[in-house]
């Protein structure tokens, strides 16, 4: 029944969710049954894979997966929301939000590709690696991905470490280095 919420009509029905839906696409076992877990991922797959009417096509009917469309939408919507905020005042306040404005948009990025090309990996670090694996980037460019996300992911560490709290603004000083 959980994995209804992954249906074309429910997510419809609950447009406010659509984060939750997303998340619960990439799920992993941390305790219980694993056969609960792998029977419901067996069954998103199944409704994601299936075809339905693409809502970008005008007058043809183009057929097109759900996991497709629903993938293109939430990477268009993350470029939207994670995009650098570049303003005086950013300038001014010499700070800027590790999270939103480094991490977010690579890291949904490749859960959006990950999604759209059915991917089975449940991390971004193995995304990354299973789409090497499919050719569909190289070895340099996802060995040049995961450098930049574990860069990103030592700043956050290193804010949350400093502010003793998951604080994510890092200030940087306009004095140049001697």
């Amino acid at each position: 029944q959980l994995a209804q919420l992954q249906a074309e009509g429910w997510l419809r029905d609950h447009e406010a969710e659509i984060i939750l839906v997303n998340a619960m696409t990439t799920v992993c076992c941390a305790m219980g049954r694993v056969s609960l877990v792998e029977a419901y991922q067996k069954e998103i797959r199944k409704i994601l894979d299936a075809k339905i009417d693409s809502p970008s096509s005008s007058s043809i009917r183009a057929k097109q997966r759900l996991r497709e469309i629903r993938a293109l939408e939430l990477m268009q919507s993350f470029i939207d929301e994670f995009e650098p905020k570049l303003n005086q005042d950013k300038v001014d306040l010499r700070a800027f939000d590790v999270k939103k404005e480094l991490y977010r948009l690579p890291q949904t990025v490749i859960s959006g590709l990950g999604l759209y090309y059915g991917l089975r990996s449940s991390n971004t670090l193995q995304k990354i690696d299973e789409l090497r694996e499919k050719n569909l980037i190289n070895a340099a460019g996802a060995d040049r991905l995961k450098e930049i996300l574990r860069f990103i992911l030592k700043l956050r560490i290193q804010a949350h470490l400093f502010y003793g709290t998951e604080c994510e603004i890092l200030y940087y000083s306009r004095e140049e280095p001697e």
